[in-house]
């Protein structure tokens, strides 16, 4: 399984938000291509990039910064992709940078078959907040089982990447109940991510057959290294 450690940006800085609350933030670099140089020394494959200010107003805020991490290495992108333009930006950035689509997804199917020529490349965020899909940086909250999205939309990408919000960036472990469920409905490979504190909640993960785990604020913190939690995947 892929360990995939995550830069996530506002105000062009390295920040962690608690449950996606724009309020609640740490940050901890002013430099995230000091972070992204970090990460590739120590075994990532691939970066986890969101860009928190454009999920926020619906607009790639952060691109420059995205751009020199896309030099460093591989890494997947999303916030603020909402429209054809600025998601061609992203994949022509580098090659097999993967855009994560999120609330446009939801809102914008026509976006979603236009895009069907970077399949390979594209990736689908769904994100639950209390059962439900979560859309605009997490704020706006909507009526659709995100199970029953997944099946619709799992088609029409490489995969899925599924966050529980209530245990994004809380350090209470992953909600291993529904990333099974995710699982077994997905038609395409499933990223876990939120809630990931120590390196046995890796293995657990791993254990329900996730393709990969997004893992944030724990090695911020220091509750594990990078590399022992790329061991624990392996």
């Amino acid at each position: 399984m892929l360990v995939i450690p995550a830069i996530d940006l506002k105000d062009g800085k390295v920040v962690r938000l608690s449950q996606g609350d724009y309020s609640r933030v740490e940050h901890f670099s002013d430099d995230p291509g000091k972070i992204a140089k970090e990460f590739f020394a120590h075994g990532a494959k691939r970066i986890h990039v969101v860009d928190l200010d454009g999920a926020k107003t619906g607009r790639l805020v952060n691109f420059n910064i995205v751009r020199q991490l896309g030099e460093i290495g591989p890494i997947e992108v999303g916030g603020g992709i909402r429209d054809y333009a600025s998601a061609a930006k992203v994949f022509t950035v580098w090659p097999g940078t993967k855009v994560v689509l999120g609330t446009a997804a939801v809102t914008d199917k026509a976006l979603l078959e236009s895009l069907q020529k970077f399949k390979k490349d594209l990736l689908i965020g769904i994100d639950a907040r209390g059962g439900k899909v979560a859309l605009e940086g997490w704020i706006k909250k909507t009526d659709i089982d995100p199970f029953d999205f997944a099946k619709e939309i799992g088609s029409m990408c490489s995969g899925i990447i599924f966050t529980a919000v209530e245990r994004d960036g809380m350090l209470e472990g992953p909600d291993i109940g529904a990333i099974k469920k995710m699982i077994e409905v997905s038609p395409v490979p499933v990223i876990a991510s939120g809630g990931v504190t120590k390196l046995e909640d890796i293995k657990a993960i791993k254990e329900t057959g996730a393709a990969a785990v997004i893992v944030g604020k724990a090695i911020y913190k220091g509750n594990f290294t990078l590399k022992d939690a790329i061991k624990a995947g392996k």
